[in-house]
C-alpha cells in the first residue's frame, strides 16, 4: 500500500464532486481529476510522502510538497502537467512538462522527499 494512495484519492473525489469552498476557483472537471489520478499513479512512488492536494483558480489541480528542504509543485490541467521544484539550500530550481521528469531530475527529489520519511522512522 502506497503512503499517499488513500488521501489523495479522497481529496480528488472530493474535487470531482465539487465539495467544499470554491469561491474565486473553477472546480475541476472530470477530465482533469482523472488525468490527476494517471499522474499520481504513474510519477508517485509506494514511499513518496502525502502532497497536498489543491484546486488552482483555473481548474486545475496541484500537488504539493514543502518537505526535506525542498519545494515541489505538479500542476495539472485537462490536457498537461508540469513540475517545478526549488532546493531551499541552494536556491537551484527546476521547471518541465512532467514528460519530461526524467531528464529535470524528478528522481532526486522524489528521493530527497523520500529521506525525510525515512530518518523519521530511525
Amino acid at each position: 500500500m502506497t503512503r499517499w494512495g488513500a488521501y489523495v484519492e479522497q481529496r480528488l473525489g472530493e474535487l470531482e464532486r465539487g465539495e467544499g469552498d470554491y469561491t474565486g476557483l473553477r472546480k475541476p472537471s472530470a477530465g482533469t481529476v482523472a488525468y490527476a489520478r494517471e499522474v499520481a499513479a504513474e510519477t508517485f512512488r509506494d514511499g513518496t510522502p502525502t502532497p497536498s492536494v489543491v484546486p488552482t483558480a483555473e481548474g486545475g489541480i496541484d500537488f504539493v510538497w514543502r518537505k526535506n528542504g525542498y519545494d515541489v509543485e505538479i500542476c495539472i490541467t485537462e490536457t498537461e502537467a508540469d513540475i517545478w521544484a526549488r532546493q531551499r539550500v541552494t536556491g537551484d530550481e527546476w521547471a518541465s512538462p512532467l514528460p519530461d521528469r526524467d531528464q529535470m531530475c524528478i528522481p532526486h527529489v522524489l528521493d530527497a522527499l523520500e529521506s525525510d520519511a525515512q530518518a523519521a522512522k530511525l
